[in-house]
């Protein structure tokens, strides 16, 4: 058992790292946005408190790579999935060059707004591995901050002990970033579009080798560039995640744009991996009787590809996954061994940390309040410190979030008066607009919560989409069924308490974000949007229930089959993960030709990413795959003849 785990972790890791490789500069969710955030925090001290926050140097590189963003908020990609740049015929783009040679000064030279205005801890971290990249160009640093997540094990000990603050300016995005923006054409406009923005077809101009036409614009970039702000772009999230990718900002100080990106990409993919364990133990807890269905788990999770690609960008997305992961798991553990002091402080240690990365994070409070409950009906004898627990930590958080200007605690801070804003909610309009939420959940939120690339303009081929479709109604099938038994039976155990937990935590969870959209559109007249990622902290959950109903139909009509069936399930996640990073890849650089492909897919790279290491990492990641699959059938043989 630990030595698969061991193998699914480092197969994990490579094909997180090959997703890294592939995935263009910029193209992550909101990349440069947050790390115009990072590079303000490296080369400033602070996102400035001016109306301009991001880069000469990151502006120029998404005009250069399509990613520049028009006042919609569009780019070349948006709504354009057919759209690539162009690319030249060796392994430097078109425009590598430009972003190779751009001076220090043109990283603090800021020359528009799109730096994130999230809180810093992850900033810090992101500009320590920065700083040890200063010398070098914008794509060396962007790799580097994007390696950063996967080093987060290594590097914990460069994480700063002083928060930097987000200013309340108009200006957080350096000139970098906003160069490297409008190289790269994730540049965005008013309406928050870029040039990928509603055009899946889009690319950027390649080079015939292997750096960008303007590469060396964006590897010239002076350090002044990266506190140059120039427009207000960096994201206004807390500061956790930020911290930390700001401390590997500044290990690779020296070096390129580039590689600074790179290395807190690589910071969020050692998250990551730390949540597929997670979710390994949350499998144990879940199956607690079988030896098989953990694993079984932790390998979906490891393989979802629109949960890999959100999970090793910089955003702090991964981190936030990580927390509400481990939110689920304490949960389980109250549920499971009762109301330990130690499961209670991991808890509220858990909350506390969480909402320094995401505000939503506050729902964690409902989840462990439902895990509470849960154990009250099975063990009621607790039910006065229950009680008292729930009202003393409501009042606390209450009085913690309202007129406090202490630096940690403005992040616990309710941001208007609850009461007033409770006073807003109409009952049969909430219900209404439920109900469309549902509608529009099921008909666009679904598909992208399975894959949605290039800023939301590339999805996959529809036959993914419909066969996902029906393992799903499949599963529900298998719900359905499993929940009338419980009532045929009536007998309701803890392994039943435990899917009500993970079923009722994710309808909680899909309830308050869509309470918040409804404010939301109250005030401002429009629904926020709400993506398919933004279910992911709850991913565990989600594929264990999905686990669980199949498992059920499997058992229940194929039953000689069902472990065979259940097996089947980690090589289709492990293919749907691979033709999903083709397809995605083959957006942005020809695939027709393998030369051709390692030239583009180099351009805008830090050097160690350049060339035929490029396919090197992703046949390492289908090796370790492969031998993962190997060794889990053997492992599933060795479980059924014990039996």
């Amino acid at each position: 058992m630990k030595r698969l785990v061991k193998l699914l972790i480092v197969a994990a890791f490579f094909n997180a790292l090959s997703w890294i490789i592939l995935i263009p500069v910029w193209q992550y969710p909101d990349e440069q946005a947050h790390f115009a955030q990072v590079q303000d925090v490296s080369e400033i001290g602070k996102v400035p408190p001016a109306s301009l926050d991001t880069s000469y140097e990151i502006a120029l590189s998404e005009e250069i790579l399509g990613t520049s963003r028009d006042s919609f908020g569009n780019n070349k990609y948006t709504y354009h999935p057919e759209y690539k740049i162009d690319y030249s015929q060796n392994d430097s783009g078109i425009r590598e060059k430009e972003i190779l040679q751009l001076s220090k000064p043109s990283r603090t030279e800021l020359v528009k707004r799109e730096a994130t205005l999230n809180p810093p801890l992850y900033y810090i971290l992101g500009a320590s591995i920065y700083k040890l990249f200063d010398d070098e160009s914008l794509i060396t640093r962007v790799y580097a901050v994007r390696v950063l997540s996967t080093a987060i094990f290594v590097t914990t000990i460069y994480i700063s002990s002083e928060i930097g603050k987000v200013p309340p300016a108009s200006l957080d995005t350096s000139y970098e970033i906003a160069l490297s923006e409008e190289i790269l054409g994730t540049s965005r406009d008013s309406f928050g579009n870029n040039k990928y923005t509603y055009h899946p077809e889009y690319k950027i101009d390649y080079s015939q080798n292997d750096s960008g036409i303007r590469e060396k614009e964006i590897l010239q970039l002076s350090k002044p560039s990266r506190t140059e702000l120039v427009k207000r772009e960096a994201t206004l999230n807390p500061p956790l995640y930020y911290i930390l990718g700001a401390s590997i900002y500044k290990l690779f100080d020296d070096e390129s744009l580039i590689t600074r990106v790179y290395a807190v990409r690589v910071l969020s993919t050692a998250i990551f991996v730390t949540t597929i364990y997670i979710s390994f133990l949350i499998g144990k807890l879940i199956f607690a009787k079988s030896q098989f269905l953990p694993l079984i788990l932790a390998s979906l999770v490891a393989f979802k590809p629109m949960l890999v690609f959100s999970s090793t960008g910089v955003l702090p997305d991964t981190l936030t996954n990580l927390l509400f992961s481990l939110i689920i798991y304490l949960g389980l553990r109250v549920i499971r061994d009762g109301f330990l002091p130690k499961t209670l402080v991991c808890s509220a240690l858990v909350v506390f940390i969480g909402i320094l990365t995401r505000q939503q994070f506050s729902i964690s409070i409902l989840i462990i309040f439902l895990a509470l409950s849960i154990r009250l009906i099975i063990h009621p004898k607790y039910i006065k410190q229950i009680a008292v627990l729930i009202f003393t930590t409501m009042l606390v958080y209450y009085l913690l979030s309202l007129n406090t200007s202490v630096p940690i605690l403005t992040n616990l801070r309710f941001q208007e008066d609850p009461l007033s804003t409770i006073k807003m909610i109409n009952i049969s309009s909430f219900i209404q607009f439920a109900s469309g939420t549902l509608r529009h959940t099921i008909s666009e939120v679904l598909p992208w919560y399975w894959g949605v690339y290039r800023w939301l303009s590339f999805t996959l081929p529809s036959t993914y989409y419909q066969i996902i479709n029906r393992l799903i109604l499949i599963s529900f099938v298998g719900l359905f069924i499993k929940l009338i038994l419980i009532i045929k039976n009536k007998n309701f155990t803890k392994d039943d308490f435990v899917v009500a937990f993970l079923i009722t935590s994710s309808t909680i969870y899909f309830l308050v974000i869509t309470l918040w959209d409804y404010i939301f559109s109250l005030k401002s007249g429009f629904s926020f949007g709400i993506q398919g990622r933004y279910f992911f902290p709850l991913v565990v959950a989600h594929l264990a229930i999905l686990l669980t109903g199949l498992v059920q139909i499997f058992k229940l009509f194929f039953k000689n089959y069902a472990s065979y069936l259940v097996l089947l399930l980690v090589p289709l996640m492990i293919i749907f993960n691979d033709l999903s990073l083709f397809h995605v890849s083959s957006s942005y650089y020809d695939a027709t030709n393998f030369k051709t492909f390692v030239l583009q897919a180099s351009q805008y790279k830090p050097l160690f990413f350049k060339g035929y290491i490029i396919l090197i990492i992703p046949a390492i990641a289908i090796t370790l795959q492969m031998a993962f699959i190997v060794s889990l059938v053997r492992y599933s043989k060795s479980i059924n003849e014990s039996n």
